[in-house]
């Protein structure tokens, strides 16, 4: 009998350490956000945190929504020209938005390359603003570049755009 209950404890005991460790896990995954690294993504779907495409997100600004935002097309090469497309609700013409360009490196580099782009606005409620990716001597750590765009107090971040060789 004082076997069982040994057995039992230690069971429990398993089942709360599991428990401990994936909610520590969820909060550290969750706290790091879009700063997260690919390498950690496969990690952030076992404990159930899901990544959210940016043309899936709806963000609103008094009577302006933005309903999509992308890179168009979502793969080029260095030195290329590509296309930063916003498109807004009905209500979004002629409104501004900012809108910057980013370096993303891996290793938790804190300080990636910003490049700010003039302040577009909306035409037929889209926005389509061309951007030159520059030509890299190095590409150790690089992962891509990324543009954020701010309208009002809504300030969102695109997914990477993808370099190819």
């Amino acid at each position: 009998m004082k076997h069982k209950k040994g057995s039992i404890g230690f069971v429990v005991g398993i089942i709360i350490v599991v428990f401990l460790v994936g909610t520590v896990a969820y909060i550290t995954l969750h706290s790091i956000g879009t700063s997260v690294t690919s390498i950690l993504e496969p990690l952030k779907k076992l404990v159930g945190i899901e990544t959210k495409k940016a043309e899936a997100t709806t963000t609103k600004t008094g009577e302006c929504i933005v309903k999509r935002y992308y890179w168009q097309p979502n793969k080029a090469r260095f030195g290329e020209e590509v296309s930063i497309v916003i498109e807004g609700s009905d209500t979004c013409d002629d409104k501004t938005i900012k809108l910057n360009v980013y370096t993303d490196l891996r290793y938790g580099a804190t300080d990636p390359k910003e490049e700010y782009l003039p302040s577009p606005i909306f035409k037929s409620n889209k926005i389509v603003a061309k951007w030159y990716i520059p030509n890299r001597k190095y590409t150790f750590g690089f992962k891509g570049h990324y543009f954020i765009y701010e309208l009002g107090n809504d300030k969102r971040r695109s997914e990477n755009l993808e370099i190819v060789s």
